[in-house]
């Protein structure tokens, strides 16, 4: 008598081997997994009935042999092949068939089984097995009787067997059906008899169930429940307890019962941190069961199909020298693993760009569904960040609610801290299960970044992102430009060379053009500059719903100072020295007090340093302390008290591990670090040239290695910098583009084409001289339109001063740059330097340095349009960052009183781009306020029109700048509006807009 399916099979495919699952059998390989038709069982809740309830053999889709389904998971580069789909019982004589040929060639075998099977059979069948899981369907024997056709009976007689008389290593998996084997009670008594026959180290596996086959009336299983059977399971002695079928990498992960070490961290089935040295926990060597190596596999989360008959005939005998068989063996396995990375990269885009159906995902929350949405997300977070069960709870149905995806970002102020997501699939797609994956991940591994701490908890601003309208691009090529909108769209990429995917946001907050912003996905997916022109590359847009819960506790932020309170805090530093007489009226923001740490950095002009730190403090006392710290230093060095000459502020406090270094620490360029060592203490500064390892700058001023940080028992905390003065940079340098290839073209040839077509669109007009222009600032294809018709109706003096905004932390709140040539990919353009010499002489608040304007767009993207009017024009260039509207007033009357003292007249370019980010009727509402303000000419106006009804017009603070110093030099100024349009225009979406004017000031 013979099997009629022996030999035929469903389907073979490489699965990761957690999915079994197996967390304690060679984690992070990959298995080769197949199975026949049919099952011993009557599971009215079978999740693959289309196989195990097939009575047609005609079902089948593959046939092998034992020996070349070996051969084919040798070569693919498998570990283990396992017996699944099915009930491998029902086809024994196959199966071990094939464990015995898989043993002859060195691979383990795995088996998952309902573990009904007779006791005459059991011998025989997991003699050639090395792991097994065993699906306990439940803990009573009606479930069984009613729901599987079956008896528990013979179930537990197996498990008993299997952990007395052999060596195979088991885990189990209990499927729990809401109102059907859920109860706390069957689940407690369950967790009992498993720690009593089985042992407290057998791992347990609570999966969720999805309605299907005969039970199509049951909901999905809450993620409460399995969270309560692990609880439960735990409470019982279950030392390793995990849930599984949705997404939560807190409850996935395997953890040191003794010391509490994350051991293997697990994001569905992607591997990240491994702790597991010689089958033992690496923090405090306590023995982990299982079967581990040193190091983990590397297959991730992929599930790729194999086609078994490429492995039909055995390969032909080789021949010739050793060599030469050498070269051969080689050959097909680069081969087999060519064909393999296609097979994975064809299943992974197809996956990666496979949206729901559109009728579960909503895009309509109310506020108080994304006030509790965020809410929830909090409290996952702080559950994550405590390594604390999370209490909270998401209520039906809003945590039911289908999601395309959703993404957690953390943020300390303008300090992006962690931002992570999950995209779902059928099985795990609900709001509630994506947000608990996503905020888990963003609190405890994102790579990018040092870890988060729980004292962050209450600094955090989280940022939920709820993805929807998937949009899969059809045109090819440079047309997939037109099917992006920037601030509407985010981007995900897919090809066999990599994947990667960029919120909306992201593009939005760095003023990326739709081509930079492509480009730059590629960059995250690995892929080469251009690549998502290429027709094997896959990209697909979707859109957010935002929703922001602020800050608990608000902690300093330099970069919020206002130019005012930076000057106030040089000169009660350089009264405390007694360096300097002044009346000091102290504002109530020096007296607030602030949660975290803070410093201050000094430097005389001696070059003497000092640094203190509050702790609880306020910015008065910070300054008082580092005045006297300062002053200690130079009386212990006999040298005479002079003024500051540059002052740094540190905000922000992120602690470092020596066990994360220097992976996470790669965003620290621009950041402080302050180290101690049995008392000695170090503080190391970024450079204002280029960023720097400012970690192991502090650990070699403490004469330590990066391998000694930990055992010397050093402390590293990274802090924000902020300049507050400093010494003057000379002139002498050019200042590179930074905006070429992102907002307007790279090429001399490009540009001088663009600047033609775009100035001969609408040349009639007579030229009339104008004080100031208002341009905007986009990137040339939204608004280069509207700075040649402005343009075009007025000439380019010889002297143009170009005040913007200050869109970068980098770099003084006010800064004139410290270049003499601004180099443009088509020609340069000469900075005034005496001019801003003599500016910055009658404004110290004006710094004259480079790093605030190094990449800055906002100037930048003008000049090759005034170039073309006046080739030999020389430019002041000046930044300004938000302050309040008398220092406003007080920068208009020096460069009034500048101007009329020396005669020369420049002529004024604001940069300015109008309100972002709005509804298109809603943004020309704002705009046209805005507007209409800066028709009357009237700086106050206009600022207090823009402040009161918050209209975000980046440039409204050079825009009163200029004004303001036009009153004062002509008296009245008329200012004619020359166009306006948003970004619709360009982009065709309406949802979130730019707006962008031209306008002449005579």
């Amino acid at each position: 008598m013979q099997l009629s399916t022996y030999g035929k099979s469903t389907g073979f495919c490489i699965d990761p081997i957690e999915k079994k699952p197996l967390n304690h059998f060679l984690p992070g390989t990959s298995v080769l997994s197949f199975g026949t038709a049919g099952c011993n069982l009557g599971c009215k809740f079978c999740q693959n009935w289309d196989i195990s309830k097939s009575k047609e053999i005609e079902i089948v889709s593959a046939t092998a042999k034992p020996e070349q389904i070996a051969r084919a998971a040798l070569d693919l580069g498998c570990r283990s092949v396992a017996f699944t789909y099915n009930d491998p019982v029902i086809w024994a004589e196959y199966a071990l068939d094939t464990a015995i040929a898989c043993h002859a060639v060195g691979l383990k075998t795995v088996a998952v089984t309902a573990g009904y099977i007779t006791p005459e059979a059991r011998g025989d069948f997991f003699e050639h097995i090395d792991a097994v899981n065993v699906d306990l369907k439940a803990f009573t024997a009606d479930f069984y009787r009613t729901h599987a056709l079956a008896s528990l009976e013979p179930v537990l007689e197996t498990l008993v067997w299997l952990r007395e008389h052999t060596s195979v290593w088991l885990e189990l998996t209990n499927l729990l059906i809401p109102g059907e084997n859920d109860a706390p009670d069957e689940l407690g008594s369950m967790s009992e008899w498993i720690v009593a026959h089985l042992g407290s180290d057998v791992p347990v596996h609570f999966t969720a169930f999805h309605p299907d086959y005969k039970m199509l009336h049951k909901p999905r299983t809450p993620h409460e429940t399995l969270l309560r059977a692990r609880s439960i399971a735990k409470q019982c002695g279950i030392r390793y307890a995990y849930v599984g079928n949705v997404l939560d990498l807190e409850h996935q992960s395997t953890y040191c019962p003794d010391c509490e070490t994350l051991l293997i961290e697990r994001d569905h089935y992607q591997l990240g941190q491994f702790e597991v040295v010689d089958s033992c926990c690496k923090n405090c060597g306590t023995l982990v069961p299982g079967v581990f190596e040193n190091e983990p596999g590397t297959w991730g989360r992929r599930r790729s199909s194999v086609r078994i008959e490429q492995w039909a005939n055995p390969p032909a005998p080789l021949e010739g020298s050793a060599e030469v068989q050498l070269t051969v063996v080689q050959e097909r396995l680069e081969q087999t693993q060519q064909a393999v990375e296609e097979l994975a990269s064809r299943e992974h885009i197809s996956k990666l760009l496979r949206p729901l159906p559109d009728a579960v995902v909503r895009a309509d929350y109310t506020s108080e569904e994304l006030e509790t949405l965020t809410l929830y997300t909090r409290s996952v977070v702080e559950a994550a960040l405590k390594k604390t069960p999370c209490s909270a709870t998401l209520a039906q149905p809003l945590a039911e609610t289908g999601s395309f995806g959703v993404f957690v970002t953390l943020r300390r102020n303008s300090l992006l801290r962690a931002c992570r997501g999950h995209w779902g699939d059928p099985m795990t797609a609900t709001l509630g299960a994506l947000i608990r994956s996503a905020a888990t991940s963003a609190a405890t591994i994102d790579p990018r970044f040092p870890s988060l701490t729980p004292s962050e908890l209450s600094l955090l601003t989280i940022e939920l992102s709820i993805m929807h309208d998937p949009q899969r691009l059809t045109a090819q090529g440079t047309e997939r430009l037109e099917q992006v909108s920037i601030g509407t769209h985010g981007l995900v990429i897919a090809h066999q060379q990599g994947s990667g995917l960029l919120l909306p946001q992201v593009a939005a907050d760095n003023g990326w053009s739709v081509e930079t912003f492509l480009d730059r996905l590629c960059a995250k997916a690995g892929l080469a500059k251009g690549q998502w022109m290429d027709d094997d590359t896959e990209l697909m847009t979707f859109r957010t719903v935002v929703a922001v819960r602020g800050a608990e506790e608000h902690e300093l932020d330099g970069s919020h100072l206002p130019e005012q309170e930076r000057r106030q805090m040089l000169r009660l530093v350089n009264a405390c020295l007694g360096v300097e007489q002044t009346k000091l009226r102290i504002s109530k923001n020096f007296q607030t007090m602030f949660p975290t740490p803070m410093g201050l950095s000094l430097e005389d002009r001696n070059g003497t340093t000092a640094t203190a730190f509050v702790h609880n403090g306020s910015l008065l006392e910070l300054g008082q302390s580092a005045a006297q710290a300062l002053r200690n230093v130079v009386h212990a060095e006999k040298k005479p008290l002079l003024p500051v000459a540059r002052a740094t502020l540190l905000t922000q406090p992120i602690a470092l591990l020596p066990a994360e270094y220097p992976a996470r620490h790669i965003s620290l360029g621009t950041s402080a670090v302050y180290a101690e060592c049995e008392g000695e203490k170090v503080l190391a500064l970024p450079t204002p040239k280029a960023p720097q390892d400012t970690a192991l700058a502090a650990l070699s001023s403490l004469g330590l290695t990066p391998a000694q940080w930990g055992p010397a028992g050093a402390t590293l905390t990274a802090y924000q910098t902020w300049i507050l003065a400093g010494a003057e940079e000379t002139t002498g340098s050019i200042r590179m583009p930074a905006a070429a290839g992102r907002f307007y073209p790279a090429t001399p040839e490009a540009v001088k084409a663009s600047v033609e077509r775009l100035t001969t669109l609408d040349a009639h007009w007579e030229k009339k001289p104008s004080r100031a222009l208002l341009l905007p600032h986009a990137g040339w294809r939204f608004c280069g339109d509207i700075i040649a018709r402005t343009l075009n109706r007025t000439t380019v003096d010889s002297l143009v001063m170009a005040i913007g905004p200050k869109h970068t932390a980098l770099g003084a709140h006010w800064s004139i740059t410290a270049d003499n040539l601004w180099q443009l990919p088509h020609g340069q353009v000469t900075i005034a330097t005496k001019f801003a010499a003599a500016l910055q002489a009658i404004v110290p608040a004006l710094h004259i340095e480079r790093d605030a304007h190094r990449n800055e767009h906002a100037i930048e993207v003008l000049l090759p349009f005034l170039m073309h009017f006046n080739p030999r024009f020389r430019l002041l260039p000046l930044v300004l960052g938000p302050t309040s509207y008398a220092n406003l007033e007080l920068l208009a009357t020096a460069i009034a009183r500048l101007v009329e003292g020396s005669k020369l007249l420049p002529q004024f370019v604001v940069s300015s781009d109008m309100n972002h980010y709005a509804e298109e009727q809603e943004n020309r509402r704002l705009d046209r306020m805005a507007l209409d303000a800066l028709l009357t000419g009237n700086p106050k106006l206009l600022y207090d029109v823009c402040t009161t009804h918050r209209i975000s017009m980046c440039g409204m603070q050079p825009a009163v700048v200029v004004l303001a110093t036009l009153e004062k030099i002509l008296g009245r100024v008329e200012v004619e509006l020359v166009d306006y349009c948003t970004s619709a225009r360009t982009t065709g979406d309406t949802s979130r807009v730019v707006g962008y004017a031209g306008a002449l000031l005579r």
